[in-house]
């Protein structure tokens, strides 16, 4: 794959394999599909200039730490009778 400036998009991987030659990125890394596992035969798998990974963009030492450092937290709450991070609250 020859580089060039990244840019960040979000494509719709049902179509991603039909865009034309001439379209302004020179390929994608990918780590996230419409269906996982990605499908043997999906129309992304042939391409040359598409970098396809298992949902892999999140393993890294720093959200590896971010998580356990909050879990770590949201467990000591509990135990001492408060909520860090309320999931369902009401809007105002």
């Amino acid at each position: 794959m020859r580089r060039g400036a990244p840019t960040p998009v979000s494509p719709d991987d049902r179509r991603a394999g039909t865009a034309p030659a001439s379209a302004p990125h020179r390929g994608a890394a990918l780590d996230v599909f419409d269906q996982e596992p990605l499908p043997a035969d999906h129309v992304l798998r042939p391409l040359d200039n598409v970098i396809l990974m298992p949902h892999l963009g999140y393993v890294v030492e720093q959200n590896y730490r971010a998580i356990y450092g909050d879990t770590l937290e949201d467990i000591e709450a509990f135990f001492d009778g408060r909520v860090l991070r309320p999931l369902n609250t009401p809007q105002a």
